[in-house]
């Protein structure tokens, strides 16, 4: 019989987490929407958390986190953006995995390093996204003024600082629950 790719733990983890990242999006009381941007509470904890399990369980997660902005009837510009990061994602669930008990998490300066680099990555594929979703979907001309202010900082800079907040808060509940590494928990 063949081995499944995820572990049943993980699968369990996985689903729980994806259920949170569906549901976020739409029952969230505390949502700021200015096209292309939106802010809602919370709604890459569940996406950090799979982030510090395993690189399957954040891309599975995030791409439920997709589509429960898509089912809460956000525009597309902004479920693009739930989309793209994916690339980010990618990038620092194989980091975190690979890093995981070298890293020095009691650090609070690296942790802050981590999550400031996370999301400026975060918030340029970001960015990336609605720039793709303006010129070749809506046809906004690259001239317009609006689309710098807009990219830059309501969704470059409002990125970085909304994925921080949310990967803290994801820290310290993982730390919690003893997914990633602690001195208190190595006793």
């Amino acid at each position: 019989m063949a081995q499944p790719r995820l572990p049943v733990p993980q699968l369990m983890k996985a689903a729980l987490l994806t259920a949170m990242a569906i549901l976020i999006p739409i029952v969230s009381p505390v949502k700021i929407v200015i096209p292309p941007a939106s802010f809602t509470l919370l709604s890459h904890l569940p996406i950090f958390i799979g982030m510090f399990i395993s690189p399957q369980v954040a891309v599975l997660v995030n791409l439920g986190a997709s589509a429960g902005f898509l089912l809460a009837g956000f525009p597309p510009e902004i479920v693009a953006r739930a989309l793209s990061q994916t690339i980010f994602v990618v990038i620092f669930s194989i980091y975190i995995k690979r890093y995981k008990k070298q890293f020095p998490w009691d650090n609070p300066w690296k942790v802050q390093g981590l999550s400031f680099l996370i999301g400026c990555v975060h918030g340029a594929g970001e960015a990336l996204a609605v720039l793709f979703f303006y010129l070749f979907i809506a046809g906004i001309p690259l001239t317009s003024q609006w689309i710098y202010h807009s990219l830059l900082g309501l969704v470059m800079a409002g990125t970085v600082i909304h994925s921080m907040f949310d990967f803290m808060i994801a820290f310290l509940i993982a730390r919690r629950i003893q997914i990633l590494p602690s001195a208190e928990y190595k006793k």
